[in-house]
């Protein structure tokens, strides 16, 4: 049973690393050494394609959250510390504006 988990494993990340021009040469392959019917060698290709692109859609989505978890973790700032940075020194520019205005008026 592990065994089969595991070659299933290895298929969907063999499937993620290829291009579709490659899984379907794969696929094609694979149905015509089984001898499938023209019909069932369509559906195994479908098969083949939804399956790579469900791996592909699975492994971005654990590698995005290993991503932002570790960011997290590094505490690195993300775009929205860098927009309330941002927001701060146009206050404190303003406020300076302001002061350098005051100090110009009084001389």
């Amino acid at each position: 049973m592990i065994d089969l988990l595991k070659k299933n494993l290895y298929v969907g990340l063999g499937l993620v690393s290829m291009t579709k021009d490659k899984i379907a040469e794969v696929g094609k392959k694979l149905a015509e050494e089984s001898k499938l019917s023209e019909e069932e060698g369509k559906k195994f290709m479908e098969e083949l394609m939804k399956q790579a692109d469900e791996s592909k859609a699975s492994l971005q989505a654990q590698v995005s959250k290993i991503v932002e978890k570790t960011v997290t973790s590094m505490k690195l700032p993300c775009t929205t510390g860098f927009e309330n940075i941002e927001k701060e020194i146009k206050k404190l520019q303003e406020a300076v504006a302001r002061l350098e205005e005051k100090v110009s008026k009084k001389k």
